[in-house]
């Protein structure tokens, strides 16, 4: 099924009477550049999610010989010029990428493994940017306990931004408010920027039970990458999903033709306080 969305915003009006009495802050405004860039990053993740499910499976049922002892954590996805997806599993070792497996999948999730390597260049700064990653991960200390999904994405300016981002826990609950996301050096080594999530209220959510669920991003203007992902991946568990943020409240609901739809609602202003004279 595809899904498509539009987005629709709200303001809410007051009378204009009661304008003259207050004088009123001006209004949040709902960027919605910000917003379908950060929902696009978001979907895309949620199908590097997907590819990696699909060739992870693929790779367990079909390694032969020496190739499950070659396997290591630094395997990646991309996608190439024409958007068809690539899965690399290997190892990173001696400042070289051992690739074992080659996998892509097409727009139909249409899996493939093919004999041909990934770019050498390619391949390593991947692998060193994951490790980059890993390593500034264990120095946070991260005592959670959750369960996390690493993905990792070369932006257009040569930089590497790595997520990490909680999903379907091993108990069947998912959960938000814990997220990494860490920018590299496109050699993959050094952290340029780092942004997390660390000190946030973790929230629960039975994904048993169809309800309509609240996740808090009021520390944020806008919904953010880890927000609309998590809304994004779990959309078919819940029946409205609601990302509150500081300027506007913003809605996944399935709508009555089957298609997934966006509603944002930006409140009104607080009138400004009186100074004390």
């Amino acid at each position: 099924m595809r899904f498509i969305y539009f987005t629709a915003l709200i303001f809410i009006v007051t009378p204009a009477f009661s304008q003259k009495k207050k004088e009123k802050e001006p209004a949040a405004s709902f960027n919605k550049e910000i917003f379908e860039s950060n929902l696009a990053t978001a979907k895309w993740l949620n199908e590097y999610e997907l590819v990696a499910t699909l060739t992870a499976d693929t790779i367990m049922n079909s390694a032969t010989g020496d190739e499950p002892d070659r396997l290591g954590k630094d395997w990646f996805c991309f996608t190439d010029e024409e958007g068809l997806w690539h899965a690399v599993y290997g190892k990173y070792y001696l400042g070289e990428f051992d690739q074992v497996f080659h996998l892509t999948v097409d727009t139909e999730h249409k899996i493939r493994r093919t004999r041909e390597k990934v770019d050498t260049a390619r391949a390593n700064s991947y692998a060193r940017a994951l490790r980059t990653a890993a390593t500034v991960f264990r120095e946070l200390d991260d005592s959670s306990g959750l369960y996390f999904n690493r993905y990792i994405r070369r932006e257009s300016d040569g930089i590497f931004r790595v997520f990490m981002l909680p999903v379907l826990q091993p108990n069947g609950n998912s959960v938000f408010g814990r997220s990494y996301t860490f920018f590299i050096e496109d050699s993959g080594i050094g952290l340029r920027e780092m942004q997390h999530t660390s000190k946030e209220r973790i929230i629960t959510y039975n994904v048993n039970v169809p309800s309509e669920i609240w996740v808090n991003n009021l520390k944020r203007d806008e919904p953010t990458v880890p927000a609309l992902f998590f809304a994004w991946y779990y959309r078919a568990y819940f029946k409205k999903i609601h990302i509150e943020s500081r300027n506007m409240i913003s809605s996944l609901a399935k709508d009555p033709f089957g298609n997934y739809t966006w509603v944002h609602v930006v409140p009104p202003a607080e009138p400004k306080k009186k100074k004390n004279k």
